[in-house]
């Protein structure tokens, strides 16, 4: 018998070492692993998606490489990344690995030393790559998935164990009593999915007298419990509640991503189109102040001749004065919508970078032909159905009314009486110094004791359950009220949308026509006052009147082209990738089919 407790304590030891020896960056992986392969089947189930989800961010960011390349000030090392911090004292060893660096369609930006031009794409991916408010939505996705493993632990089988050693000397009586004690607890417990939990647990002690005869035994013992619902607490629907809503919390997660990142994706396309835009006005105010500085010149070389007068040699400085500070304005606004653009994408406004300088030709061209397509305004009637049954926000608010359906169910169970069934075993018994010469104990089944217990808590004091109970049913109408005002705000959106897709379009065509009138007025007035026939106060309004007509033109483009993007991101068509790229879907089509089955119902 001795020889089977020498052999098992060793073994024992090793279990504990080789159990006890998993590193930090073992617990991280595993949870990596776990939480990570939660999210990509729930975003499979849910949406579609086979996109892998990573909240991992590359070693060498675009930020940290501008940083760096471009000699641009810090405050401290956090301002480059997490993988440049100096580890504190006891850092666990590679808690957090450094991740490769970054491969992508935008990875010939990381080598330019020289202003970086931007495509839209190129930003959208450069944002979707350091944005801190994009990948706080997917650490947020990242721990919901995290918490659902938790709750789904509850029903796993736990085991655990100790192991301990106790060396004592007792002197208080007339002899000294010295002994070692050994002990070793193994458990097993498993809490079902009815609300039924069982456990049990084997100890094994180990005493050793090193005093008098030195006697030694070992006990053995073994218990199991069981307890069972029979009303309150009792069935999947109630036990399994906390697992479901943290099922339930991961998809409203993946909801909540897939909706930033369209909205992400419009920010940052308005962003670059503001700095579009200020170049285009900045653009605009030089030309316009060339021109005044020409007539200006002109004018004072005609006044010298004697044959205009003063008073509009002045007029025309004056106005030359003016278009300056206009363009001293305009290049101000220009810098500071740039700065706010990298700001957007998450980096440094001190960043030598700005948007790709033939990108407005092409938007006024697109712009041009849109505007004059007015065959492709979408039905609101399609547009709303499509709304309805794609936004994913008010998937969401249904679901969430249903959360608030399942508590008033758990709400109400917990009114009712308590009954529960508990059921015990044991066998064997233990062994300390004080028994040590009883000698070794054995586990006989057959020498067990058996119990069990019906235990009837009745339903007397339920104060508390009670208000309970009815705050779950607030909550309902107040979910349910959410999804009311959910559902009216997207109608309202997309009726708002539409009208102002319809509107940019036709200002779009009327600014075309606006520019080709100004234009030929200040030709023609630039004619008439070489021949006399006009006076330079008709030039310089004529001047004002088109600089006016080509800012307009673009912000009627601008107009156009956010209206139809905001549409799209509202109807939910347009589609977004994790690292940022962006597809955009004709409403048209996909609105003229959904009017054809305005019997489609939102899913979940």
């Amino acid at each position: 018998m001795k020889f089977r407790i020498v052999i098992f304590v060793p073994l024992t030891l090793s279990c504990a070492m080789l159990t006890g020896c998993r590193t930090p960056a073992h617990y991280r992986a595993q949870a990596d692993r776990v939480a990570t392969t939660a999210v990509d089947a729930t975003r499979n189930s849910v949406i579609g998606s086979d996109e892998a989800f990573t909240i991992e961010r590359p070693a060498i960011t675009l930020r940290r490489r501008l940083m760096a390349v471009q000699d641009l000030p810090a405050h401290s090392a956090a301002t480059l990344s997490t993988h440049e911090l100096t580890p504190p004292p006891h850092w666990p060893t590679e808690a957090h690995p450094v991740p490769p660096d970054s491969t992508n369609v935008v990875s010939v930006l990381w080598n330019q030393d020289d202003t970086v031009e931007l495509s839209l794409q190129d930003a959208l991916q450069i944002a979707a790559r350091n944005s801190r408010d994009y990948q706080s939505v997917k650490e947020s996705v990242f721990q919901s998935a995290l918490a659902l493993d938790l709750q789904g632990d509850a029903f796993r089988s736990t085991f655990a164990g100790a192991l301990d050693t106790e060396v004592s000397s007792d002197r208080s009586g007339d002899d000294t009593v010295e002994g070692v004690e050994n002990g070793l607890v193994t458990s097993v417990s498993k809490t079902f999915k009815t609300g039924a939990a069982i456990s049990g647990q084997i100890a094994v002690d180990l005493v050793k007298l090193l005093t008098g005869d030195r006697e030694s035994a070992w006990g053995l013992s073994a218990d199991a419990t069981v307890s069972i619902p029979l009303l309150r607490g009792a069935g999947r629907h109630i036990a399994r509640e906390a697992l479901t809503q943290a099922e339930r919390d991961v998809i409203y997660a993946i909801y909540s991503l897939e909706e930033f990142k369209r909205g992400l994706a419009v920010r940052v396309t308005e962003a670059y189109l503001d700095v579009m835009q200020a170049n285009d006005r900045t653009y605009n105010a030089q030309r316009n102040y060339d021109t005044l500085v020409a007539s200006a010149e002109r004018a004072r070389s005609v006044a010298e001749a004697g044959r205009l007068p003063e008073i509009q040699v002045n007029q025309a400085h004056q106005d030359q004065l003016r278009a300056y500070d206009r363009l001293v304005g305009a290049k101000q606004t220009a810098a500071q919508t740039l700065d706010r653009f990298k700001v957007t994408l998450g980096l440094p406004p001190d960043a030598e970078l700005t948007v790709r300088r033939d990108a407005f030709s092409r938007l006024v061209a697109d712009a041009e032909a849109r505007g004059t397509d007015t065959t492709s305004i979408p039905d609101v009637r399609g547009v709303t159905v499509m709304a309805l049954e794609n936004r994913l926000d008010l998937r969401a608010t249904a679901g969430r009314v249903a959360d608030a359906q399942r508590a008033v169910v758990i709400a109400a169970d917990a009114l009712r009486a308590e009954i529960s069934l508990l059921g015990s075993a044991s066998a064997g018994a233990s062994r300390s110094l004080g028994s040590a010469g009883q000698g070794n104990a054995d586990l006989e089944l057959s020498k067990g004791i058996l119990s069990g217990l019906l235990s009837i808590d009745l339903p007397f004091e339920r104060t508390a359950e009670r208000n309970a109970f009815r705050n779950s049913i607030i909550k309902l109408e107040q979910a349910v009220r959410d999804a009311q005002d959910a559902e009216d705000d997207i109608k309202l959106d997309i009726r708002n949308g539409l009208r102002d897709l319809a509107a940019s379009r036709e200002s779009i065509t009327t600014q075309l026509e606006a520019v080709r009138l100004a234009e030929r007025r200040q030709h023609s007035t630039d004619l008439f006052l070489k021949a006399g026939r006009a006076e330079m106060r008709d030039l310089l309004e004529a001047e004002e009147s088109l600089l006016s007509a080509r800012n307009a033109l673009t912000s009627a483009i601008i107009s156009y082209r956010l209206a139809d993007l905001r549409l799209q991101r509202d109807v939910a068509v347009l589609q977004v990738a994790d690292v940022g790229i962006m597809t955009e879907s004709p409403l048209t089509a996909a609105a003229q089919a959904a009017t054809t089955n305005p019997g489609a119902e939102n899913h979940e």
